[in-house]
């Protein structure tokens, strides 16, 4: 029997957890120690500082509900309806604080992975061509033709001396350099560079909010359940 039930510190916002732990440890049953370990995981999360994320809290919940039903009867609140009472108490307490996502939810995330995908797509058509003239600019490509004591030049004169072949990968960067990619201003290309950021920020979250299911289902006695 557990003995008398001290008080929650002071402002905790998830007594009847505490109250769970609490009896949990002052009972010596081995067979508790996969329940106790995932509470405590439970409570590590919820007492973290800064944003909780409300889909780990609800994860765990499914966790420790799956380990309380297979020990049935865990004899830590007089009767078994007590006993039911007060699990449902503790899923009622935490499952408050972090319900569900309107139905929506994945609409929403389907929605935010194609318009960040169509915002990196179009940063990308204005950002990739300057990065490909600055590249050529780098070698010694410009618009006016290979630049003397540069890498182009070089090429030129050892590869091709005084005739480069029409259609050659030297002629098609040169063409390139002077002009053959278009582009964009100052303006736009760093409006590309935020629409790129912008697309790849919006299919971050909503993959990174998909539901992770990184814990095995053990039993009460901490083996593979199966």
């Amino acid at each position: 029997m557990a003995p008398d039930m001290p008080t929650p510190p002071p402002g905790d916002r998830f007594p009847v957890l505490w109250h769970f732990i609490y009896r949990i440890e002052c009972t010596p049953a081995p067979h508790f120690k996969v329940f106790l370990n995932r509470l405590l995981a439970l409570s590590t999360l919820l007492h973290t500082p800064g944003q909780i994320d409300g889909k780990a809290v609800r994860r765990r919940c499914n966790s420790i509900r799956k380990v309380y039903n297979k020990l049935r009867h865990l004899k830590l609140w007089g009767t078994k309806d007590n006993e039911q009472r007060a699990f449902e108490l503790l899923e009622a307490e935490i499952l408050t604080a972090f319900p569900e996502p309107a139905p929506g939810g994945e609409l929403g995330r389907t929605l935010a992975i194609v318009g960040g995908g169509a915002l990196a797509v179009t940063g990308a058509t204005i950002v990739l061509p300057a990065i490909a003239v600055g590249g050529l600019g780098l070698l010694g490509f410009s618009a006016v033709g290979p630049v003397a004591g540069t890498i182009a030049a070089t090429i030129q004169s050892v590869c091709y001396g005084g005739a480069v072949a029409s259609g050659s990968a030297f002629a098609l960067a040169q063409a390139a350099a002077m002009g053959g990619i278009v582009v964009g201003s100052a303006a736009e290309i760093v409006a590309g560079a935020f629409a790129v950021t912008a697309g790849v920020g919006l299919i971050g979250n909503a993959l990174g909010g998909a539901e992770d299911r990184g814990e095995d289902d053990e039993s009460p006695d901490g083996k593979d359940g199966h």
